[in-house]
């Protein structure tokens, strides 16, 4: 008997725990469908009381996003610019974080604790002296010019998640490497790289979503050639008027690349997150 009443309140904690769990998730995934259902309603009941969900879908509002608020080239610098943040991030953060976990050098604590400082930084602190120095040099309204300000909180948090996957990973298999020849260089390429593909994919997300997303950097150092998505938003709303198809299609435009690349990078990411989660 206690045995029978033990299965039948596990099975009643899973049961509960499902209902909540699909009750947390229909909160997350309303306010997306109803961005979805704006995005394709005709203009006079995005705004109707009580909401209408029987309606002849239109595409007049996608058409408008890219013609008349010419949205394709704002799509076009986010895409590049959080491309190749994510790139120049990873390529700056794995040697950093490999050299920080793997190597033996004098203040190495030291370093790490200076680069996790950058991290706290408050980005309008350094959007100033940033400015001037991208009119100085020719950078300001460029998308080159964003993508070297996404790096300044980017890599440090990088850096720091990357080296604590390094950490995890056994030196042993430096040691072995070693003796086959391989430096450095080729330890971290060959060896350590591989093993931290996880860790790769999750912190090529955060830059890669932190890129997308921002805003502050961009208001800051972009006009109208550099302009990004998240600046084209606040177009939308003028003095006496408020484009609300065309914001609900420009946002079902934008999450939509964001949900291909967690999907397409899903497995390695949920690798990455639970890493270390378990201790032999």
């Amino acid at each position: 008997m206690s045995t029978l009443a033990g299965s039948r309140r596990g099975m009643a904690i899973s049961a509960l725990a499902y209902l909540l769990l699909t009750v947390l998730a229909a909160c997350y995934l309303v306010p997306f469908i109803w961005i979805a259902l704006a995005s394709v309603k005709p203009t006079d009941l995005i705004m109707a009381y009580p909401p209408r969900f029987a309606f002849q879908p239109t595409e007049e509002h996608f058409i408008t996003l890219f013609t008349t608020w010419r949205f394709a080239p704002k799509l076009m610098n986010t895409i590049i610019l959080a491309t190749a943040a994510t790139a120049i991030n990873l390529l700056v953060a794995s040697p950093a974080a490999f050299a920080l976990a793997r190597l033996k050098m004098r203040h190495r604590e030291t370093i790490a604790m200076w680069i996790l400082a950058h991290r706290f930084l408050p980005p309008v602190l350094v959007l100033l002296p940033l400015f001037l120095l991208y009119r100085a040099v020719g950078l300001l309204d460029t998308v080159a010019g964003i993508v070297i300000a996404s790096l300044t909180p980017t890599v440090p948090f990088s850096i720091w998640l990357l080296r604590g996957f390094f950490e995890d990973i056994p030196s042993d298999l430096d040691d072995s490497a070693r003796v086959d020849g391989c430096n450095d260089f080729q330890i971290l390429w060959l060896v350590v790289l591989p093993i931290a593909r996880p860790a790769l994919a999750v912190a090529g997300l955060f830059t890669f979503l932190f890129s997308w997303n921002d805003f502050l950097i961009p208001l800051a150092l972009a006009r109208t050639r550099a302009a990004t998505v998240t600046l084209a938003f606040s177009a939308f709303q003028q003095d006496y008027f408020v484009d609300w198809g065309s914001m609900a299609a420009a946002g079902v435009v934008c999450v939509l690349p964001l949900f291909l690349v967690v999907l397409f990078f899903s497995s390695h990411i949920i690798s990455g997150l639970t890493l270390g989660a378990v201790k032999d």
